[in-house]
């Protein structure tokens, strides 16, 4: 399906930095959520999903606008049509708009060329509401099809943000073609950190300490040769005063730390194939 040309390590950065810090939102607000059995409307989910178009959003941008950091959104294209302003607002402050599918679906239960229409559908709706074209996507829940990986390249996208299996970026050859891998994890992402609300989860100093943690490891490492440190957070959840106190506080945090380099993941796939790794 693909191969990999991995670097083991062997870059740099923009001005020699260390380390390069990803801030990244996935957009989706309530658009996919689950319902209760039956298929009826679950609006506890819906409603708690809302608050992220609504009001969590906002708080977001406040937040990276107060530290400096242009971020990357990966949002559905259902959800830019429901929102039209949030979205035109993550252009006009110079974040990356990037896709998260149509209606938040699971690519691998649909065929090729489904998966295809609801890959078009997302370039579609956030080039009509915000007027650029998306170069970068994120699975929902990361799940990938066997075809996904070609339907980008296909489709015209620089990089993805699916996989889980290095601390640095690589390149994945398919068809003769590249495309840039951003790997996620779970770590410090805060919807596998919030989302069990029983202690310790869902407690927004834990979830502080697991962020800084992974930050320490990674700029220790750094000593030796550049590293990533990338976190995925939703609006509906980090959006939340208390919780969003938390991301205010790392950045607060880091802030002070030498050779960090904040960076959307347009950036960091351009200066990847700028570099030729």
């Amino acid at each position: 399906m693909y191969e990999e040309r991995v670097t083991k390590g062997k870059i740099e950065w923009p001005n020699q930095a260390r380390m390069a810090v990803l801030i990244s939102f996935d957009y989706q607000a309530e658009v996919g959520s689950p319902t209760l059995p039956g298929g009826k409307t679950n609006y506890q989910i819906v409603t708690e999903r809302q608050y992220g178009g609504r009001h969590g959003i906002w708080r977001s941008w406040d937040l990276l606008d107060k530290h400096g950091i242009k971020s990357t959104f990966f949002v559905s294209g259902m959800t830019a049509e429901r929102y039209p302003d949030s979205v035109r607002e993550i252009k006009a402050r110079g974040h990356d708009i990037a896709g998260h599918a149509y209606e938040h679906e699971e690519l691998h239960n649909f065929s090729r060329e489904e998966e295809r229409q609801i890959i078009l559908k997302t370039i579609e709706a956030l080039v009509k509401i915000s007027g650029e074209r998306p170069l970068g996507w994120r699975s929902p829940k990361v799940l990938i099809s066997d075809n996904t990986l070609e339907l980008l390249v296909e489709n015209g996208f620089i990089y993805n943000s699916d996989f889980l299996n290095e601390d640095l970026p690589y390149v994945l050859k398919i068809k003769k073609k590249e495309l840039i891998e951003i790997p996620y994890t779970f770590t410090t992402d805060d919807a596998p950190l919030y989302s069990p609300i029983n202690y310790p989860y869902g407690v927004p100093r834990n979830v502080l300490g697991i962020w800084q943690d992974e930050f320490h490891v990674l700029y220790e490492e750094s000593r030796k040769s550049p590293k990533m440190l990338i976190i995925c957070l939703h609006p509906y959840l980090t959006g939340r005063p208390s919780r969003s106190k938390a991301l205010d506080d790392f950045l607060s945090y880091i802030r002070d730390f030498k050779g960090l380099w904040y960076a959307r993941c347009i950036d960091v796939a351009n200066w990847w194939k700028k570099m030729g790794y």
